[in-house]
């Protein structure tokens, strides 16, 4: 069955995960825009270098901010 690997100290370990492009942190970011994620957006906008679109979903979650605290 093999589903658990013990690893030793001192002995080379395989990565276990990948670095995201910009293009999927883009993806990433719409989507979570589209879904009204603001400030998650923010943050994919940012790693895809997507300064202006990081701008707007930064203006649409202090805006979300503004309503809640003026309910």
């Amino acid at each position: 069955m093999d589903q658990i690997t013990i690893w030793k100290p001192g002995q080379p370990v395989p990565r276990l995960t990948t670095k995201s492009s910009r293009e999927e942190w883009a993806a990433t970011a719409k989507e979570l825009f589209e879904n009204k994620k603001f400030s998650q957006a923010v943050y994919a906008f940012e790693r895809a270098g997507l300064s202006r679109q990081r701008d707007v979903a930064q203006a649409y979650h202090l805006r979300d901010v503004a309503r809640q605290r003026a309910a």
